[in-house]
């Protein structure tokens, strides 16, 4: 599918950077993140869990709706990380 073939090539651009650092610390190349949009059901957390597993990195599930920006009532997004 779409999703996969550009998921693939997020995930190797993102190592390939991780790489380029260590080498080259004069050197920066910019990062991309991924936002995952679809339906309930579509596959999106499959497709990120099962993208963990085969990486063998961590892998965590946040209900973003409690966050709220730092000085207001909520829940901060560093939250998710001490947990």
């Amino acid at each position: 599918s779409h999703a996969k073939k550009v998921l693939s090539v997020a995930v190797h651009n993102h190592y390939k950077r991780l790489n380029h650092q260590t080498k080259h610390n004069d050197v920066e190349l910019a990062k991309s993140n991924i936002l995952l949009i679809g339906p309930t059901g579509s596959g999106k957390t499959l497709l990120a869990q099962t993208l963990a597993r085969i990486l063998d990195v961590p892998f965590t599930m946040a209900d973003a709706t409690t966050l709220t920006e730092a000085g207001y009532v909520g829940e901060d997004v560093e939250n998710i990380i001490l947990k």
